[in-house]
């Protein structure tokens, strides 16, 4: 879990998020660390609401990642990251669909 300094965010990589992004590049992990850090500091990127899944469940997109969290008040959980090609397909949906029910 990272709590970032200024920021009354922490966040916390699922286990499938964390195999994912040990199977990154360093300038792919070091774009999306950084994308996260701007995202619980600020409020900023490319953030999307995703529709059919409970409140608080976004997508973050880095690049060709797609990068999907679950926000619940001071909480931000990476479920997974996905290459975009795969991000939309029905398995990875499915999988997080599963994630954000229980």
């Amino acid at each position: 879990m990272i709590k970032p300094e200024g920021t009354p965010y922490q966040l916390r990589l699922g286990k499938s998020a964390a195999k994912a992004a040990s199977k990154l590049s360093r300038e792919d992990y070091a774009r999306l660390l950084d994308a996260l850090l701007l995202m619980c500091a600020a409020g900023l990127g490319d953030i999307k609401a995703l529709q059919g899944y409970e409140k608080g469940t976004l997508r973050l997109r880095v690049g060709q990642m797609r990068v999907y969290l679950i926000l619940t008040g001071f909480l931000i959980e990476v479920i997974d990251i996905d290459p975009r090609g795969e991000a939309y397909k029905t398995k990875s949906r499915t999988k997080l669909r599963k994630r954000t029910k229980s």
